[in-house]
C-alpha cells in the first residue's frame, strides 16, 4: 500500500507501479529523485493534494498516468496540470497549451474570489 518497501534507486527514470494498491506516495522523490516517467494507474491514491504534495518533488516527471484512482474527479486534470507545470502528458494524453491556460485562468479566477470574499469581511 506504499512505496516504502522499494529500494533508493537514485538514476531510476521511469517507474511502472500500475496496479499495486499503492495508498500514499510518502517518500517517493527521495529513493527515485531522477524519475521523468511515473505510472501509478489504478491504484488507492484519493488523497489529490497529498499525491501531488509528493509529485512536485520530482523536478524531472514530464509524463504521469493517475487514472483510475479514487483522487481522479470531473476538475482533477486542470488541477493536476495547474501544479505540475513541467508535465508534458497526463495519462496518455498531451498537456497543451489549451490546458495550461484553462488551468491558469481558473487558478487566477480563484484568487481574484478570495481577494472579494477578504475585502467584504473587512468592510463588515
Amino acid at each position: 500500500s506504499s512505496i516504502e518497501v522499494i529500494p533508493f534507486l537514485p538514476r531510476l527514470t521511469e517507474l511502472f507501479l500500475s496496479q499495486n494498491g499503492i495508498r500514499e506516495l510518502q517518500g517517493l522523490a527521495d529513493r527515485f529523485p531522477s524519475l521523468d516517467s511515473l505510472d501509478l494507474e489504478d491504484n488507492e491514491l484519493s488523497d489529490t493534494w497529498a499525491v501531488i504534495n509528493a509529485l512536485l518533488e520530482l523536478k524531472n516527471l514530464t509524463e504521469l498516468r493517475l487514472s483510475g484512482n479514487p483522487m481522479v474527479g470531473p476538475s482533477y486534470r486542470l488541477t493536476v496540470c495547474t501544479k505540475l507545470q513541467g508535465l508534458d502528458t497526463l495519462d496518455g494524453e498531451e498537456v497543451t497549451a489549451v490546458d495550461r491556460l484553462t488551468a491558469e485562468s481558473l487558478k487566477a479566477s480563484g484568487k481574484r474570489k478570495k481577494a472579494a470574499e477578504a475585502k467584504k469581511k473587512k468592510k463588515k
